[in-house]
């Protein structure tokens, strides 16, 4: 095959990687990640055979030697050697469904790399490329303000920021290569476009990542510009924005700027935002567990173990809907925790090679200013903003790209004119066969297999949900049966699956719950084995067994409640301060009937953190229940409700008893939430809704009171008389 028809296919299967931006395959486990990556996987793959086909016919078009590249592949071997070395080798590899972003994705980003270095060789073929990705990046914001929502189809607004300002920094190169005002025009209003869609995407370290990158690209454009004028009016316009931000930071809290996005974002960044603080939390924890591991880190990808083990409670204080974090939020801290410090240092190598060259590409006037600053402030405004983040396929895709445009801006690569076509050579059929078969083996074992079990575990949790429970039983062996190397996440779905729809399993035969129960917690026990500290999987065992020792009407019972306490204790081992833990403890051992030890693990959970206030409305509960210490469950359950916390309380008698309290005490607020309660627990129960109508009448609510007289009469209608009296119409 000629030297031409090897770069137009290799140049299609780049744009078509961008496809992969727009791929949302509901019918997939996580189908805004999953859906694009295997998409991608497999198209690189396809492309990797014809490239190697290529530079082994054509050697002279093989890319240049480039510290960039020798940086790039550095760091994927350190962070190969880390899926060995480190816990959990399943998930450096492979990666998990959520993510996706192991070392055999990595690798694929590393080979769309090289065959961009490869056949995009001057700005003709630039050109068109660039434009196409500031096109998709402008339809992907688009959508994203037609859907109203602001993540588009990357399924994450903080992914959605980052590709947005890649793109608007890639727009700005094109701004900076028009030749006038006229041509420049249509990419002026892409820019107003993307901010738009950035600023409802409204994500705070996209916003330090922008303001970086405008700081820098006025910065260059001043400096270095050979016109004093354009120096000095550049110094006054830099001067007047670093003013006009150092002064809205210090009035950030003025009234000026209430209900205004301008002052949303500015408060975003003070050490009042819960957010903020659950990262620095984040990153003080890898700093400090770095001394366990120090060269190669815990592995790629097993940052969550970090985050488990050196988890303290004082991290409630800011949020406790979040407490389970599997990446840093800072590329620099993840990368130093997972593959250490010599893993630190190869990616750094690699991105100041980057820099180096462009600085290079400069001084040697192989590109204009406008170039050079746009693209230092695309390399400076991504690893700013991903000091917050982390990345994905969307931002891996533009920077892979964009660094092989930088590598090739000063390395300018030039086909061999003395090097002529030829026909079909042995080397080229060996390596197209040989090479297409593998390729073939691979896109078999790591992708068609996922698909299939992505597809067969969203019909299991479908069928689950439509309490087809055997029927999704079978569903989800099948799914597991496909060898997917992803099966993990296969199984934890099955598990959620299950405890999300336990109320259908009442439904079932003792020997069906049996089976489903066995089969259940033999995937969980498979899960474990890749890292038995895994204080997730951990959990999610205990609560599946905990649920199966409530659920079975069998001796089998004891046994489950006997040996969910050993996972959960492993867990509370793992991350001692999690409070969740804590919970399926102490549920364990009410179902075996330890009632002082049940709640002597609640009060320890109480003890970590008063901020999770959950906990008081456990341990009123529990003591209810039990009527161990009856008035001390009462104060905890006005603590509970107090911080609105009814909807925990779930079902019971003990529910009934705390009403007759609180009517003895005329409590009404706290009668009418747990009343509230009530409802939603009996929703069909019409004398509840009865007293819940007089309840609101009692306290001035009266839209709320009409609501619900409206649904006691509606379940039955001789309460009309009662409701009328209540509401003071009787007389009427």
């Amino acid at each position: 095959m000629s030297r031409a028809w090897y770069r137009f296919i290799l140049k299609v299967g780049v744009y078509a990687s961008l496809v992969s931006l727009f791929l949302v395959n509901k019918h997939f486990y996580f189908p805004y990640i999953t859906s694009k990556q295997l998409y991608f996987n497999i198209l690189i793959e396809i492309l990797t055979v014809v490239w190697l086909a290529y530079i082994i016919k054509y050697p002279s078009e093989r890319p240049k030697k480039s510290w960039l590249t020798i940086g790039w592949a550095v760091y994927l071997l350190i962070v190969l050697i880390t899926c060995f070395t480190g816990v959990d080798f399943n998930l450096s590899f492979w990666g998990d469904l959520e993510r996706m972003l192991g070392w055999f994705p990595l690798f694929h980003f590393f080979l769309l790399y090289l065959i961009v270095v490869t056949v995009f060789r001057n700005w003709r073929d630039w050109q068109p490329l660039l434009i196409a990705m500031v096109s998709a990046g402008t339809l992907l914001s688009l959508i994203g303000l037609f859907q109203n929502y602001n993540a588009s189809t990357l399924g994450n607004a903080a992914y959605m920021g980052t590709l947005m300002l890649m793109t608007m920094f890639i727009t700005a190169l094109l701004i900076g290569r028009s030749r006038n005002w006229l041509v420049s025009l249509p990419y002026w209003l892409v820019l107003i476009l993307l901010f738009v869609g950035f600023v409802r995407a409204d994500i705070s370290g996209a916003y330090a990542g922008l303001a970086v990158g405008i700081l820098v690209y006025a910065g260059l454009m001043t400096f270095l510009n050979h016109k004093k004028k354009v120096r000095q009016w550049g110094l006054v316009v830099v001067g007047v924005l670093v003013i006009g931000v150092g002064l809205l930071f210090a009035f950030r809290w003025s009234p000026a700027l209430d209900n205004t996005q301008l002052g949303k974002v500015i408060r975003d960044f003070s050490l009042e935002n819960p957010t903020l603080n659950t990262r620095f939390y984040s990153w003080k924890w890898a700093w400090r567990d770095l001394g366990r591991h120090p060269l190669l880190g815990v592995g790629h990808g097993n940052y969550a173990l970090v985050f488990d083990r050196q988890f303290e409670g004082e991290f409630y204080h800011f949020s406790k809907g979040e407490d389970y974090f599997d990446r840093a939020h800072n590329n620099i801290v993840e990368i130093a925790t997972t593959t250490g410090l010599i893993g630190l240092a190869a990616y750094l190598f690699m991105f100041s090679w980057a820099v180096i060259y462009l600085i290079k590409a400069y001084r040697e006037n192989k590109i204009k200013l406008p170039e050079f600053a746009a693209l230092a402030a695309f390399l400076a405004s991504y690893f700013v903003q991903n000091l917050a983040l982390f990345d994905c396929l969307a931002s891996y895709l533009f920077l892979m790209i964009i660094l092989g445009l930088i590598n090739n801006l000063y390395h300018r690569p030039e086909a061999d004119k003395k090097e002529r076509d030829q026909g079909w050579t042995g080397k080229e059929i060996w390596m197209l066969v040989g090479g297409g078969l593998l390729a073939a083996w691979l896109i078999w074992a790591a992708n068609i297999t996922t698909i299939k079990m992505l597809n067969k575990t969203i019909d299991g949790i479908i069928a689950f949900n439509q309490g087809k429970m055997m029927q999704g039983l079978e569903i989800f062996k099948q799914a597991q049966a496909e060898g997917s190397p992803l099966v993990r996440d296969g199984r934890s779905a099955m598990i959620n699956a299950l405890l999300n729809t336990s109320y259908y399993l009442d439904n079932l035969t003792d020997v069906q719950r049996t089976a489903i129960f066995s089969y259940a917690i033999d995937q969980g026990k498979k899960n474990l084995e890749y890292n038995p500290n895994d204080n997730f999987l951990n959990m999610q065992l205990a609560q599946l067994l905990e649920l199966a020792s409530q659920t079975s009407r069998n001796n089998l019972s004891v046994n489950y409640a006997q040996e969910g306490l050993q996972y959960v204790d492993k867990s509370i081992e793992n991350g001692r301060e999690h409070i969740l833990p804590y919970y399926v403890k102490a549920q364990l051992l009410m179902d075996l009937n330890q009632v002082d030890e049940a709640i002597a693990t609640l009060k320890e959970a109480l003890a970590i953190s008063t901020d999770y206030w959950d906990t008081y409305c456990h341990l009123s509960r529990t003591e209810l229940q039990s009527q161990v210490n009856v008035a001390e469950a009462y104060d905890f359950l006005d603590k509970c409700l107090d911080k609105g916390g009814a909807k925990l309380l779930g079902s019971g008698n003990y529910l009934n008893e705390a009403i007759k309290h609180y009517q003895q005490a005329g409590d009404i607020d706290r009668l009418t939430m747990l009343t509230e309660q009530l409802v939603r627990i009996y929703p069909q129960g019409a004398e509840i809704w009865l007293r819940l109508t007089d309840l609101y009448h009692q306290q001035g609510r009266d839209e709320e009171a009409q609501y619900a007289a409206q649904q006691a009469i509606s379940l039955k209608p001789d309460y009309k008389a009662q409701v009328e009296e209540i509401m003071g119409q009787g007389e009427n």
